[in-house]
């Protein structure tokens, strides 16, 4: 059973990276969000994609790799729940 749901959350995951590159349709969206807000490691998962794009978005062509790793590895090492943009997913 384990593996079974190995492979749902892995499923959950790329829907995840889907979710923060807005490839999801609107039913989508919705149903993705309402099991992200009822699991944790999902909603940590969200975090780290949404960071990353983040990064890569602010950063694209303007940094180096090192800067631009030191930049992903200090917002990911924040452990406080608190600092997710919760307004994106609507979580409030």
């Amino acid at each position: 059973m384990e593996a079974k749901d190995t492979n749902d959350k892995e499923i959950l995951f790329e829907s995840i990276s889907a979710l923060v590159d807005d490839e999801l349709s609107i039913t989508e969206k919705s149903h993705l969000i309402a099991e992200i807000k009822q699991d944790v490691e999902l909603l940590e998962k969200w975090r780290h994609f949404y960071i990353i794009k983040t990064v890569m978005q602010q950063h694209a062509c303007s940094v180096s790799t090192n800067e631009f790793v030191r930049k992903i590895m200090v917002h990911t090492s924040t452990p406080d729940p608190d600092n997710i943009k919760r307004n994106s997913l609507d979580l409030e």
